[in-house]
């Protein structure tokens, strides 16, 4: 969370005050899974699995990055994997 609060603030420019409030919102909305299995060669950085197994768990519709590893594979059996900017031109469409 505290890395969603930073990034809010210095990379996007939110005020502190509603990324402050976003955060909060996100912690009391958030759920807690253990990941699911994934190969190993699924993705270039192996750092990438644990989220991948996250997103697996779930069955999450989309993952929305802005590391270029998981973004290349575009797909994780249902979950589209999407930039920011995609996901964002995806709502608004």
């Amino acid at each position: 969370m505290q890395e969603f609060y930073r990034r809010a603030v210095t990379k996007f420019g939110v005020p502190s005050e509603e990324a402050l409030f976003d955060t909060e919102f996100l912690r009391k909305h958030l759920q807690v899974v253990e990941p699911a299995s994934v190969a190993i060669d699924a993705c270039r950085d192996p750092k990438d699995l644990p989220v991948l197994g996250a997103v697996k768990a779930v069955e999450a519709d989309y993952l929305v990055t802005g590391d270029k590893d998981p973004l290349v594979l575009q797909r994780l059996e249902k979950t589209e994997i999407l930039s920011l900017r995609q996901f964002y031109d995806k709502l608004r469409a």
